[in-house]
């Protein structure tokens, strides 16, 4: 999987790792098809991302979840951040049904 990733960036430092995949979600926000609440999640992803490149290099690696009611989408706005940011990511869930729907959007 890392392959698919981040093959080029993965020993890059987190900052440019991160500047990237920025840049990355940018040039494809306009082609993502998202209920506008989602889209603002992605929205605020990118920005999130952003904020992370300007801290100390040396402090904890970045750290981000997705917290909404249920029903509103957050396996869709995951696999979508996950693959337009292109980033190695972990993506945990305490139920199986939740893994076969993140499978089928992955």
């Amino acid at each position: 999987m890392l392959g698919r990733l981040e093959e080029q960036t993965f020993y890059l430092p987190m900052q440019e790792r991160l500047c990237q995949a920025v840049e990355r979600m940018r040039a494809a926000e306009a082609g993502i098809k998202l209920y506008p609440m989602q889209q603002n999640v992605l929205q605020d992803g990118a920005v999130y991302f952003e904020e992370v490149t300007k801290r100390d290099p040396k402090a904890e690696s970045p750290f981000a979840r997705i917290i909404l009611p249920p029903r509103c989408g957050k396996t869709v706005i995951a696999a979508k951040l996950i693959e337009v940011s292109r980033l190695v990511s972990v993506f945990v869930t305490t139920k199986l049904v939740l893994v076969d729907q993140a499978v089928e959007e992955f």
